[in-house]
């Protein structure tokens, strides 16, 4: 992966399905342009996704490390915000080698959770 002011880029598919799912961010992003159709794909870093399914759609994404020393993730969700500490956690989830592998799957499944 490539990196934007040190900052890991989320993979292309991740960024389309983030897309899809009503993402959209001005800064923080790489460009991939498609050589054959020019089609222009802006590709937000791990971060600012991360961010934005914590502040517009309340999923938290963590990366967690296991006694193995691999990596997975945990996501969880919080539908009613009056509730205060009532969340709902998917899983524990993945083995990865590496945090930024194991935060591009929670990335990836916690997008799949949003219904447009």
């Amino acid at each position: 992966m490539k990196t934007v002011k040190d900052n890991e880029l989320v993979e292309l598919t991740t960024a389309q399905l983030a897309k899809e799912k009503g993402f959209y961010y001005s800064g923080g992003m790489g460009v991939v342009i498609d050589r054959s159709t020019f089609k222009r794909t802006e590709i937000p870093t791990q971060f600012y996704l991360q961010r934005w399914l914590r502040e517009i759609h309340n999923i938290r994404v963590f990366v967690v490390h296991n006694v193995s020393g691999f990596f997975g993730f945990e996501i969880r969700t919080f539908d009613e915000p009056n509730l205060i500490g009532k969340w709902k956690r998917i899983g524990h989830i993945g083995h990865y080698d590496t945090y930024e592998k194991a935060l591009e799957g929670g990335l990836v499944e916690a997008l799949k959770i949003i219904v447009i």
